[in-house]
């Protein structure tokens, strides 16, 4: 059996997203396709328009046969950062194939990529930023030659590339898919736009599949697309009872980006003001976002009696953004077939499949060894970020205590 994993976030799940699944699965003859997916916050500093259980229910309908959580510490990260969680993720769910969306399509890919895994790039890099130049920015000029010559390169090109330098990092080689986009699709921004001003009426025809359309226009019965602002209240009314540095114990918060952000959250009216308040030409407003979003979920302790703030230690945060792991595999859900031949290739890695969260949790099953403490961390990070996007919810089912311990995996014939 051979098995593909695409790195997603289904946000919503559109027919473009299925074109690339029905491609992956004819290019690559795979048995199943394994979507890794982010949970219900995303990588550009914002939540999901949905939870990650429709999310799965749309992919599972749309042709994928098991989604599988992207670990939170790496869905709200930036580009670099959410390839290591992926492909680490995609790793230890034993897939053959990477597949991924290019706008180009795979020479400029590949280019991107050597220039991305040279030995001079991640010292450029050091030398630019600490210069005063963003990461985004000192990353396109680490490109170089590579960067230019792929001039019309879009943001999924050079996240590809960051997946082919996060394998290499990792000293994996699977093979790789580059899919080069069909422009006939309407892109999930444009539908996460149209659902916010006027819900499912207003997407044009062929915009999402029928099961898509179905699953959202349920989901909006009790709830409506969920937004950043939906969250300043909560966010404001945590942060805003913590110390001057409370956030800059956070990744990527130093140099004094954390107390930028803090002060921001202090003085501004609406979670917009305050990502434009922390935005500069060295910072930019998704990592200014994806900082909030991080404070926010760990503005309590993560466990009882810890001190408010970013959970990890400093050698276990090295070990998430510097070395890359995904220490579980946590199924959301899956045809039958393929959770079984998941469970065995994770097994195999030494990864256990996670089903029912609570028993991890709670320390009664599954994680063993140097990393088992780490595991149960960053699964507690995941709880804990599905329980902070459900406080917004308004439907009664929605909205109850640790849904994420008690929901249940969707397992398909």
């Amino acid at each position: 059996m051979k098995l593909a994993a695409v790195i997603c976030e289904f946000d919503p799940f559109h027919n473009g997203h299925r074109y690339l699944i029905e491609e992956t699965r004819r290019r690559t003859q795979c048995d199943g396709v394994v979507c890794v997916m982010s949970g219900s916050f995303v990588q550009r500093g914002a939540p999901a328009v949905c939870d990650k259980w429709v999310r799965t229910r749309m992919a599972l309908e749309g042709g994928a046969d098991a989604v599988i959580e992207l670990p939170f510490v790496y869905a709200v990260s930036s580009a670099q950062f959410f390839a290591l969680g992926g492909i680490a993720a995609a790793k230890a769910s034993g897939a053959d194939f990477v597949a991924f969306g290019s706008e180009s399509g795979p020479d400029v890919v590949n280019a991107l990529a050597g220039a991305r895994t040279s030995p001079e790039y991640d010292e450029k890099i050091r030398a630019a930023v600490s210069g005063g130049e963003s990461y985004a920015r000192a990353a396109s000029e680490a490109l170089g030659k590579a960067a230019s010559e792929g001039a019309g390169a879009g943001a999924n090109d050079v996240l590809g590339s960051e997946y082919i330098a996060a394998a290499s990092g990792l000293g994996w080689k699977p093979s790789f898919c580059v899919v080069t986009r069909d422009r006939r699709f309407m892109n999930a921004s444009g539908i996460r736009s149209l659902l916010r001003d006027n819900g499912v009426r207003a997407l044009p025809e062929g915009a999402v599949p029928d099961t898509t359309l179905a699953l959202l226009s349920e989901w909006l019965k009790t709830e409506k697309a969920v937004v950043r602002e939906d969250f300043a209240p909560l966010l404001f009314g945590l942060v805003r009872q913590l110390p001057p540095d409370c956030l800059d114990g956070f990744p990527f918060a130093g140099g004094g980006f954390g107390r930028l952000v803090y002060n921001s959250i202090m003085s501004s009216a609406s979670w917009g003001e305050a990502v434009n308040a922390s935005t500069s030409y060295r910072y930019q407003s998704s990592r200014a976002s994806r900082l909030m979003v991080l404070s926010l979920v760990f503005s309590l302790p993560l466990v009882p009696g810890a001190r408010p703030g970013f959970p990890f230690t400093e050698e276990e945060t090295e070990i998430i953004y510097g070395k890359g792991i995904c220490p579980y595999v946590r199924v959301l859900g899956a045809r039958e077939k393929i959770l079984r031949e998941i469970a065995s290739r994770s097994a195999a890695n030494g990864c256990p499949v996670v089903t029912s969260p609570a028993a991890f949790v709670n320390g009664n099953s599954g994680f063993s060894g140097n990393t088992a403490a780490l595991a149960k961390k960053m699964l507690m990070a995941d709880v804990r970020a599905q329980t902070v996007y459900d406080s917004v919810l308004k439907g009664s089912a929605n909205n109850a205590a640790a849904r994420d311990l008690t929901g249940k995996l969707q397992v398909l014939p």
